[in-house]
């Protein structure tokens, strides 16, 4: 049930927050906003925030498409982002 309903709020926040133009980066987005929410607190709030950051940078990179970002690099960063984050915060369903 517990997995169901982050499941439902991680496909909320997936389609609220999907402006990097990349697949790797809107669920990787939307997973550390869930995280946030599952830590809170002051820490929840920075990773918060570091969400915010890396979605306005990425989503930069991919509409100006800088060095062709969105086809080049940004599966790859998003990916080597989420798996930073796995490592980072494990008490988080990723």
């Amino acid at each position: 049930m517990i997995r169901a309903a982050a499941l439902a709020l991680l496909v909320l926040v997936a389609c609220k927050h999907s402006a990097t133009g990349v697949p790797a980066c809107d669920e990787h987005l939307g997973r550390r906003r869930v995280c946030a929410k599952q830590i809170g607190g002051e820490l929840g709030a920075g990773l918060a925030a570091e969400a915010d950051r890396l979605e306005q940078l990425w989503s930069s990179a991919a509409q100006r498409d800088i060095k062709d970002w969105s086809a080049k690099y940004g599966r790859k960063w998003c990916r080597a982002a989420a798996e930073e984050a796995r490592l980072a915060f494990p008490e988080c369903r990723w």
